[in-house]
């Protein structure tokens, strides 16, 4: 047996940020994330990075099975010891949080404190005491949006209460990342079951069976920038606020991590 465990523990913090849009599917996250909110106070943008994970868990390992000739158990030769013997496990094991999310606001006219054109770069107010994570959020209702018109309170991961406009004219509050609203934490498993077989002395069989996300798990994803633009979001999430509506803010709209896949080989050497 053959065993390797790692876990991290860290904390990324900083005023600039390397996001890429192509690795966040983001419509804006190109410039959203990568500038200042205000170019005058680069303290309003330090928090945790698009990088943080904080804790990250790691495990590896081979066993080799002790079956067949030569093992403790079950040490038999000929055709029974041919079946039996030259199984072996191995895997590779990884837990680790989530990212950290952002909350975009596009401000534009008077509510732009620049009066720019590119009003894509604010955030919002964060309302205090105020759970950022909606309390009734419910896996089970997550998922691809339909298309008729109605929203349940259940489905919402962000809570829209938590924020609020700024001012005309005024910047938000909302940190650039925030380290208490991150996404799913990405738990996932791959386990690989082999053989080896002695059938003469010039002719060996490997066979190999690899399973990769092994417990099938559903890593649920934002699906883009709209789940975190502000301007998006509903007034609240009662009954009449989301009975017509069609917003997909703060909804894990998809799946970001793979379904399970079994992919099996069979080599020969003489």
């Amino acid at each position: 047996l053959t065993m390797l465990l790692s876990y991290t523990f860290s904390k990324t913090l900083g005023d600039v940020d390397s996001f890429q849009g192509a690795a966040a599917g983001a419509q804006n996250a190109l410039f959203a994330r990568s500038f200042q909110q205000d170019y005058y106070d680069n303290r309003s943008e330090r928090s945790v990075t698009s990088s943080d994970i904080p804790h990250v868990l790691a495990i590896s390992y081979t066993y080799e099975l002790p079956i067949g000739p030569g093992k403790k158990f079950l040490n038999r030769g000929g055709l029974v010891g041919k079946l039996l013997g030259g199984w072996q496990v191995s895997g590779i094991h990884t837990y680790q949080s989530g990212r950290p999310l952002f909350m975009e606001y596009q401000a534009f006219g008077a509510n732009n404190p620049y009066r720019a054109n590119d009003g894509f770069s604010f955030r919002p107010n964060v309302v205090p005491g105020v759970p950022l994570v909606n309390p009734e959020f419910d896996r089970s209702c997550a998922g691809p949006l339909p298309a008729a018109a109605g929203r349940r309170p259940c489905q919402f991961y962000i809570n829209p209460a938590a924020f609020v406009a700024p001012p005309a004219g005024e910047f938000g509050n909302a940190p650039k990342f925030f380290s208490n609203l991150r996404a799913q934490p990405y738990y996932n498993e791959d386990v690989s079951i082999s053989k080896r077989t002695v059938v003469t002395k010039k002719l060996v069989v490997h066979f190999q069976a690899n399973a990769f996300n092994v417990l099938n798990r559903v890593v649920l994803g934002t699906g883009g920038a709209q789940t975190t633009l502000f301007n998006l979001a509903p007034r609240d999430l009662s009954e009449a606020s989301l009975r017509n509506s069609v917003t997909p803010f703060g909804i894990l709209t998809s799946q970001q991590n793979g379904p399970r896949r079994i992919q099996l080989g069979l080599k020969v050497e003489f």
